[in-house]
């Protein structure tokens, strides 16, 4: 993302032997496209905001069987977040969890989206941290 303007958002994916999935997609804040692709692979992503992964970045993933990890590295490249789903992992009961939480919260709503950006980033880190309790491996830093 070297080279775009700040605010911008872009992924790209991986196949598990190291093949590109897809190319660098870029957008809007927020605004990112990650493929649904049919081989298993790992998605990497840039948050403008530095926050961790959002709600909406854990329901993605937990709707496409073949997306074995997903991360979101912050632009000033000091926070770096991760979900895998391992052998253990309750895909099914995280996933009703994650929507339960985005209909209860609304996080699509005007007050989500001008919530203060520590505040935001301390719900999502909670909601990310939930994934543990379901078999998840989570990584923050």
């Amino acid at each position: 993302m070297q080279g775009e303007s700040v605010g911008k958002e872009g992924s790209t994916c991986f196949s598990l032997d190291n093949k590109a999935v897809s190319t660098v997609r870029v957008g809007d804040y927020g605004k990112t496209s990650i493929p649904n692709a049919q081989v298993d692979y790992y998605a990497i992503h840039n948050h403008p905001d530095n926050a961790v992964l959002s709600p909406q970045d854990l329901s993605i993933f937990l709707k496409r069987p073949h997306m074995i990890g997903i991360e979101s590295i912050g632009n000033s490249g000091t926070s770096i977040t991760s979900i895998v789903k391992v052998e253990q992992s309750d895909i099914q009961g995280f996933s009703k969890y994650v929507d339960d939480f985005i209909k209860e919260t609304e996080v699509n709503s005007t007050v989500y989206g001008n919530m203060e950006v520590q505040k935001l980033n301390e719900i999502c880190t909670d909601l990310l941290m939930k994934g543990e309790d379901y078999g998840f491996e989570i990584t923050i830093e």
